[in-house]
């Protein structure tokens, strides 16, 4: 057991600071800014990020179609019609994909024009 010191004065040392313990002193180098460099472009028509866009693109035009089926199956739950509605749903589903296809398409290919310099 640690027993009180009978000369001690009930008072706390002082609290160290870094001008008075060297340690406590941070390094130069950690002291100093990081220098952010320029993220690198990345060329999306390569490689894997050229395969990620494809596949999401092409999950988004199956999304789409589904999506447009089972809202047709909501109406046809709800009215009860069968055919009739997820057939609807499934023709509005892919006018929606094939409209969403060509304009992610339009925006790249305007990007890219902008992107390219002109000779």
């Amino acid at each position: 057991m640690n027993r009180p010191d009978p000369s001690d004065s009930g008072e706390l040392p002082p609290i160290p600071t870094p001008e008075t313990d060297p340690r406590l002193r941070i390094p130069d180098i950690l002291a100093q800014r990081p220098t952010t460099a320029a993220p690198k472009p990345v060329d999306s028509g390569s490689g894997m990020a050229g395969m990620v866009k494809a596949w999401g693109v092409a999950f988004d035009f199956v999304g789409t179609i589904l999506g447009g089926a089972l809202l047709g199956y909501g109406f046809d739950f709800w009215q009860g019609t069968t055919p009739v509605g997820v057939l609807s749903g499934l023709g509005f589903g892919f006018t929606a994909a094939l409209v969403r296809i060509i304009r992610r398409t339009m925006k790249e290919e305007a990007a890219r024009s902008k992107a390219k310099p002109k000779p």
